[in-house]
């Protein structure tokens, strides 16, 4: 049986996955515009990748 913690950081890591494909799409949608990213578009998908990231490191290593 697996403990809730477990639960919990598979969660954040999944929420995290989600975040960083939403923060991709508005690029991604776009990308045969010239000139079209925006730094702020940029902006947020560093953000979710540092978050994603930190959320995986916390599954893998099993911190909170």
């Amino acid at each position: 049986m697996r403990a809730a913690g477990n639960t919990n950081r598979e969660i954040g890591e999944a929420q995290a996955r989600v975040a960083l494909a939403a923060a991709i799409m508005p690029i991604d949608e776009t990308c045969d515009l010239p000139g079209r990213h925006n730094l702020f578009e940029q902006a947020a998908v560093g953000r979710a990748t540092d978050t994603y990231a930190q959320a995986l490191t916390n599954l893998i290593r099993g911190d909170e």
